[in-house]
């Protein structure tokens, strides 16, 4: 069976280490990152879990920019900002494309949060 990270609401920085035996049936590990503004600054956060069905998106609602990315791979869908620690995540099954444009969306964002 898929295992997959299982994080609600982190805040950038902060790292998932909850793994998750996905139940049969679901092939996917859905992660959402969230970057919006707040009247304290800039605000990321990311959420990750199991799912039978996955179909990535990124799109803004009301100011906050929010992209659902999809994997097929054991532990795959690790925070942005997090590092795979040697746990053998392997790059996302899906779209290459997807995940770099992520990557460079939250740039300018995770080096606000950083400073």
């Amino acid at each position: 069976l898929l295992q997959c990270y299982s994080c609600q609401a982190l805040h950038g920085g902060e790292s998932c280490d909850r793994v998750q035996s996905c139940v049969h049936g679901h092939r996917f590990c859905k992660a959402v990152v969230s970057h919006g503004n707040t009247g304290s600054g800039p605000l990321t956060t990311y959420s990750a879990w199991c799912a039978d069905t996955c179909q990535p998106f990124s799109r803004t609602v009301e100011g906050t920019l929010m992209t659902l990315t999809c994997c097929q791979s054991a532990l795959c869908n690790l925070p942005p900002w997090q590092d795979s620690q040697g746990t053998g995540a392997g790059s996302p099954l899906g779209s290459p494309t997807m995940v770099t444009t992520l990557l460079l969306s939250l740039l300018p964002g995770l080096q606000a949060v950083g400073s």
